[in-house]
């Protein structure tokens, strides 16, 4: 048999001649999916739907073939597919250089954490518009915003202090949106990411150089303590849906540090530091009354590494 007539027959039994069926007249039942084989899965275009196995079409007519993990560095956007239309696309320019957004619940509102000032905006449709703002005070620079789980308070992470704003006030720019400033003892001016505890009694503030998590009593608006964590570069902090665990995470972790003083800069580990959110903010609690527990120790400090990146 000829070459041709081989690759022919075997398109043949792959794909299958129109209209296949089995003895019986009914649907084939040898799919990899009955045989308990993981059939393929590739990226769907827009309108189909994930997960349908790849047609025996040339592979170079199909939109929706994966991308290995090699095949990215040359997948640029002189390559890729421009969806901005297809996705609904819209942008709102701002004056300043932005580092955090959160979204007010209803979703109307949209509040932009810029390194100059709390910027508010107004939704329509898919668009935004600027409605008014907030200035940050002269020398600080915001970063991280969150909203409380019951939508009604807002925290706004500057260099060296945390901003609370009531969320109902604040979109309206009304009076005593601003409820008040509270330090967060970041020595190295490095206040970035906030989260609420679920409760909203409590803020969590990493302090990126300062090695440690601020916590920020909401309603006294009064700093009440800080966990340490054994590492450098403390860029994020997440509540668990239940609010029992505080997620923590740095660049550097210390015994690595330690360990390998001059890393490559590829061989830098990193840390996810689990904290117990109940004990922590019952002890700073007990701390912020004066009261002492057995798990109310003053927050440890730690000696931290002399060398610092860049940037």
């Amino acid at each position: 048999m000829k070459p041709i007539a081989i690759l022919s027959a075997l398109l043949l039994v792959a794909c299958g001649s129109p209209g296949a069926s089995d003895d019986e007249g009914g649907p084939d039942t040898g799919s990899p999916l009955e045989a308990g084989v993981d059939a393929p899965i590739v990226d769907a275009s827009i309108g189909d739907a994930v997960g349908d196995a790849p047609s025996c079409a040339p592979s170079d007519a199909s939109p929706t073939r994966s991308f290995a993990l090699a095949d990215w560095p040359s997948f640029t956007a002189a390559t890729a597919p421009d969806w901005t239309a297809a996705a609904a696309v819209s942008s709102t320019s701002l004056a300043a250089k932005p580092a955090g957004v959160v979204v007010a619940p209803g979703g109307a509102w949209v509040f932009a954490a810029l390194s100059s000032e709390l910027v508010v905006m107004k939704r329509s449709g898919d668009s935004l518009t600027v409605d008014h703002a907030y200035p940050n005070p002269n020398g600080e620079i915001g970063f991280g915003v969150a909203i409380s789980h019951d939508g009604k308070t807002l925290a706004f992470s500057t260099s060296d202090q945390l901003a609370l704003f009531d969320v109902a006030k604040a979109e309206q720019n009304g009076a005593g949106a601003l409820l008040g400033r509270v330090a967060t003892q970041s020595v190295k001016k490095t206040s970035i990411d906030v989260a609420f505890s679920a409760d909203g009694a409590f803020a969590f503030v990493a302090l990126e150089y300062d090695d440690s998590v601020a916590v920020v009593d909401v309603a006294k608006q009064t700093y009440v303590g800080a966990i340490p964590i054994a590492g450098t570069a403390v860029t994020g902090v997440v509540v668990s849906p239940d609010g029992a665990r505080l997620y923590v995470i740095c660049e550097l972790a210390n015994t690595f540090a330690q360990a390998n003083p001059n890393p490559a800069v590829d061989q830098v580990v990193g840390l996810v530091t689990v904290v117990d959110a109940a004990k922590a903010t019952t002890a700073r609690r007990a701390q912020s009354s004066g009261a002492r527990t057995s798990d109310a120790r003053p927050c440890a400090r730690r000696s931290r590494p002399t060398a610092r990146r860049s940037g």
